[in-house]
């Protein structure tokens, strides 16, 4: 796993909830179907090379090495079908299926029914024309993107940055922590191409990085 030095992680997580916000929604248009092309020319951006050449360096390499965008595309669609959709075996992008928490992986698990209930309460849906399950991976991490973009709109010291910051931590150490890491490792042990393999890389270390920003702070 890629050490990270405090200094190094300005961009990518900063003190910004600004930031965090921006990582947690690139992160979820990562996963939420195959890439596009104006995704991959917002990867190329330089100031996020320099983010990915420190936590996420197969993804910076893929990108390095890309040499025709359409069959770039052609292959990251085949890739994202077969490790995330199937036919085949696959590795489901639903954290009840992976959650230690539930007695049986599953669709709509205990989970799934907790966080959208969350969601509905805090008033926060997914994007419209969504069809996923509210435990989806990219639904997740878009959950997290608008309560950290809430963060940055809240008025400092008052009591919503408090109530939305705690709300924040329930979710990552109740939730995201207790399955992503293992829906990270199963993408590295199917022997991703090295797009996915630095996709898998980006969000193990922003989360690692949360849980230390977590630990900092409690």
């Amino acid at each position: 796993m890629t050490t990270i030095a405090k200094e190094e992680l300005a961009y990518c997580t900063g003190a910004s909830a600004l930031n965090r916000s921006a990582v947690y929604g690139l992160a979820s248009r990562l996963f939420r179907h195959e890439p596009s092309a104006d995704l991959l020319h917002y990867l190329m951006k330089p100031e996020l090379k320099k983010t990915f050449d420190l936590i996420a360096p197969s993804l910076s390499e893929s990108l390095m090495k890309m040499e025709d965008i359409s069959v770039f595309l052609s292959e990251l669609g085949i890739e994202y079908t077969r490790l995330f959709l199937g036919p085949g075996p696959h590795i489901s992008p639903y954290g009840s299926v992976h959650h230690p928490g539930e007695e049986r992986s599953q669709l709509w698990g205990q989970t799934t029914v907790d966080i959208n209930l969350m969601m509905g309460i805090l008033g926060l849906t997914p994007q419209a024309g969504n069809s996923l399950l509210p435990d989806h991976v990219s639904i997740e991490l878009e959950f997290m993107q608008k309560l950290c973009a809430f963060e940055a709109d809240a008025p400092a010291g008052g009591s919503e940055i408090g109530r939305i910051v705690d709300i924040q931590s329930m979710f990552l150490e109740d939730h995201l922590n207790e399955w992503l890491p293992v829906f990270c490792k199963k993408i590295d042990n199917a022997d991703p191409v090295l797009f996915y393999q630095g996709v898998s890389e980006l969000l193990r270390s922003f989360l690692e990085s949360e849980m230390n920003r977590e630990h900092h702070y409690s």
